[in-house]
């Protein structure tokens, strides 16, 4: 029900870096409700990722930093007419469906996003990998074990490459049908 921080400095760092180098970043509802993220690049230099969220019926509060702050952010919605948007917060209504994953790639493809970091949650996460709709995969594990919580998503592909460093380990997993 709450953030609880896991991995270290130094990978919050290389976060930071990744998205920095990507078009955007996107997260289901139940992370931004409970972990009110900005998904910026504040520890690094470069720009910010367009940020998009999986928000329904659009209530997510709007003093959240994905509505409150001045970074442009797309709200992915079940609403057919929803709110007007402005420059920096738009809205888009795609169909709930068996082909939703795809077919938010596809809005997000149109747009010019061809780079995309899908970061949570637990949900979000098993829904694009079940219909294998991902690339790469940088799975950081870290030393800290919680008694509780959701379980991170269970992920096969091809070990590409593994760092180490302070407590954390990250992984480099390709999809096997990417290789």
């Amino acid at each position: 029900g709450k953030q609880v921080w896991l991995s270290g400095e130094i990978a919050k760092r290389k976060v930071h870096i990744w998205r920095s180098q990507i078009d955007a970043i996107l997260i289901g509802y139940q992370t931004a409700l409970i972990d009110n993220p900005k998904l910026t690049t504040r520890l690094v230099g470069g720009p910010s990722p367009l940020r998009v969220v999986l928000d329904d019926d659009l209530s997510l509060p709007k003093t959240h930093h994905l509505w409150a702050d001045e970074y442009p952010t797309l709200f992915i919605t079940q609403i057919k007419n929803p709110i007007q948007s402005n420059s920096l917060k738009s809205i888009a209504y795609i169909t709930k469906d068996e082909h939703y994953q795809e077919a938010i790639l596809d809005h997000l493809f149109k747009m010019g996003i061809y780079r995309l970091i899908i970061e949570g949650g637990s949900q979000t996460l098993k829904y694009f990998i079940a219909k294998d709709l991902w690339d790469e995969a940088r799975i950081i594990r870290s030393n800290k074990a919680l008694v509780s919580g959701i379980r991170a998503p269970f992920i096969t592909g091809k070990l590409h490459k593994k760092e180490k460093f302070d407590d954390d380990t990250l992984e480099y997993v390709f999809n096997d049908l990417m290789t």
